[in-house]
């Protein structure tokens, strides 16, 4: 039996082969010398026309993402050739640059970082154990410029090289905290072999400006070696890596917050599990009956924004609040109190709703039941009337009515998007099986308080579980772990962005959730 012959190009060398039907790929590009016996050698990308089914698509599932697949890309050693066909080899440099940077990494130390708008979080790692010995937060320094992101954003409008200089403060910080965590666990900065690192989308691409590198899909994984970067602190073949955003307003936080919350395996699920991590921006993410929908919406009062006494947590912020007869604080580090965090306003809201001595409005008023104590916090300014928290010798901490207005802008926020997403797929409040609490500061905000003040869907409290900073743990797990790397592109092919600023029952929502539940 005669076989038929086909042609097959190679790009980007442009070479041109004979083969004939049933061809092992692999063999063929040997014989040619366009690859070699050298394992990680073995992927080629098809361009164009046709090749057999793959003979162990199990491994090949193994050996790709799903956007990968998608895109092409294919073991030769497990096709044959059925057509006329163009496949796009990598160069050798890109081979060599691929081998090393995906490398199984197992000795030494590696450093996740989770850069937030307000926090820049961070933990050591030891790699044979994945044992992390510290971790530590600072405040991201670009908040000495501008608070807010939408003000960094402008900003980089107005004038091209601050994008730049908003760059080069973000690898300082990850300088600072580097310095910090390996002084505090006793060893070398070169002891530090693989950085993994998650940012919202305009965070991420403040990182990418400043380096040197032709890759600039925001949808895969970003790979550089230390020695690409602007900063000299890692040795040279340091590999860093920044994960993948969903959509511009989805970041590769999010995206490894989902990672870690373990929701693509929640995906086919009856009952909806929905992940609601608070931060500046607040993502709202639901998982079950076959779909993922995200959706982000702004919420600054969480990182201390926009409120008089608000900080980030840090020692003396203010991160829990109840009352008895007169106030109980808790404070970071038990200390003297300097501000309050959006967990301690969450909190705050909650006691002053259950104490009646906040209004449906927001409005903080006087009830006649109330302690002597209690009435005494309760004063009036020129701006309203304010309930102060803590007078010290170092501050007057204090919550105002244009305080309680920004968080019920939050609130409004958070409980609609939650709405939303849920509209988005077919379901509804009833429809929830979980609800997953993240956040970055650590201060544990309590489900609740949050079920109280509204910003979250009436569920049984039992349903609602804290995980802490989601984003962290998922730029933790990704440490020279291929395989959840792979997992981060199923991620991106996966989740659905819901865009709410033309969404009906978004709008709906809102309005009626600016207001509190007075029971």
């Amino acid at each position: 039996m005669i076989k038929n012959v086909y042609t097959i190009e190679l790009q980007p060398s442009g070479k041109l082969l004979s083969a004939s039907e049933g061809d092992n790929l692999l063999t063929l590009l040997m014989v040619a010398g366009m690859l070699s016996a050298d394992d990680g050698n073995d992927k080629v990308k098809l361009e164009k026309g046709s090749i057999s089914p793959s003979a162990d698509a199990d491994k090949e599932a193994v050996a790709f993402s799903k956007a990968e697949n998608a895109d092409g890309w294919m073991l030769a050693s497990l096709r044959r050739v059925s057509g006329d066909a163009v496949f796009y080899l990598p160069t050798t440099t890109e081979k060599a640059e691929h081998r090393q940077s995906v490398r199984s990494i197992t000795s030494g130390y590696g450093l996740a970082i989770d850069i937030g708008t307000g926090t820049i979080a961070a933990g050591l790692v030891e790699l044979a154990t994945m044992q992390i010995p510290v971790l530590d937060s600072i405040t991201n320094s670009q908040m000495t410029i501008a608070a807010d992101l939408t003000s960094r954003m402008a900003l980089c409008r107005n004038n091209p090289q601050q994008q730049c200089q908003f760059g080069i403060m973000l690898w300082q910080d990850i300088e600072t905290l580097a310095r910090k965590l390996t002084t505090k666990a006793g060893i070398n900065l070169n002891e530090i072999k693989i950085v993994s690192l998650v940012a919202n989308s305009y965070l991420g691409d403040m990182l990418y400006t400043v380096c040197n590198n032709d890759h600039n899909d925001n949808k895969k994984v970003r790979r550089w070696l230390a020695k690409q970067l602007p900063c000299d602190y890692f040795i040279d073949d340091c590999q860093v890596m920044l994960l993948p955003e969903i959509a511009v307003d989805i970041g590769a936080d999010t995206v490894a917050a989902i990672l870690a919350a373990g929701l693509l395996d929640k995906r086919d699920d009856e009952q909806v599990t929905l992940l609601v991590d608070f931060g500046m921006s607040t993502e709202i993410v639901a998982a079950g009956g076959g779909r993922i929908v995200a959706a982000s919406v702004a919420s600054p009062p969480f990182e201390g924004v926009h409120i008089d006494c608000g900080m980030r947590v840090g020692t003396s912020t203010i991160t829990q609040v109840s009352i008895e007869d007169d106030l109980i604080l808790q404070t970071y580090s038990d200390a003297i109190p300097k501000g309050i965090s959006g967990a301690g306003l969450v909190s705050l809201l909650a006691a002053l709703l259950t104490k009646k001595m906040l209004n449906s409005n927001g409005r903080l008023v006087v009830p006649e039941d109330i302690t002597l104590r209690l009435k005494q916090r309760l004063r009036y300014s020129i701006n309203g009337m304010e309930f102060v928290l803590s007078i010290n010798k170092y501050k007057e901490v204090y919550i105002n009515q244009n305080d309680i207005r920004q968080m019920q802008l939050s609130k409004g926020n958070i409980y609609a998007a939650c709405q939303s997403v849920l509209a988005a797929m077919g379901a509804s409040t009833d429809d929830i099986g979980q609800i997953l609490i993240a956040e970055t500061s650590g201060a544990n905000i309590s489900g609740k308080a949050s079920l109280i003040a509204g910003f979250l869907p009436k569920v049984e409290e039992n349903k609602i579980v804290s995980i802490g900073n989601a984003s962290w743990q998922g730029a933790y797990l990704v440490l020279g772990n291929e395989l959840l790397v792979s997992q981060i592109q199923d991620i991106i092919d996966t989740v659905e962005r819901l865009d709410l600023i033309a969404d009906i029952v978004f709008a709906e929502h809102f309005i009626t959730a600016m207001n509190f539940s007075i029971e």
